[in-house]
């Protein structure tokens, strides 16, 4: 039986970013680094040493500028489903597909490039303070 790690927290100006990273996924830990800046946040859900989802409160991280970004859905698609996914309660990301702005497999390449971008641009963090739980999480 792994013995788990205590959590870790700190500020990125006496680590970096990469550092701390490469420290959680060389060890193939499973938890959730919490990144926040001045009004930024940032979390990454990390399994077996790799990351698998990120969030983030960033307005450009959001799926729909992304796929607004890529051209895969014009203005028009993105305010008529941003306002049916919060009348309906439902993931934008579904609704998108449900009008068929975007295929399936847009969906997942697009949360894809979400993920990577989160995480991308945290590399380029020297400020902020972070959190690491590792552990067993649930996705919300």
């Amino acid at each position: 039986m792994k013995i788990q790690s205590p959590i870790r927290e700190g500020v990125l100006s006496t680590t970096t970013f990469p550092g701390l990273m490469y420290s959680i996924l060389s060890q193939k830990e499973t938890g959730v680094l919490h990144l926040t800046g001045d009004t930024i946040e940032k979390s990454i859900y990390i399994q077996s040493g790799r990351p698998v989802f990120a969030t983030s409160n960033d307005r450009d991280d959001r799926l729909g500028q992304i796929f607004l970004k890529s051209g895969l859905v014009p203005l028009e698609g993105l305010i008529s489903a941003l306002e049916r996914a919060s009348r309906e309660g439902k993931k934008l990301g579904t609704v998108f597909v449900e009008l068929a702005l975007i295929q399936p497999h847009d969906l997942v390449e697009g949360i894809r490039t979400q993920v990577r971008n989160i995480v991308c641009s945290l590399f380029l963090w020297t400020r902020g303070r972070y959190r690491y739980r590792p552990g067993p999480y649930a996705l919300r």
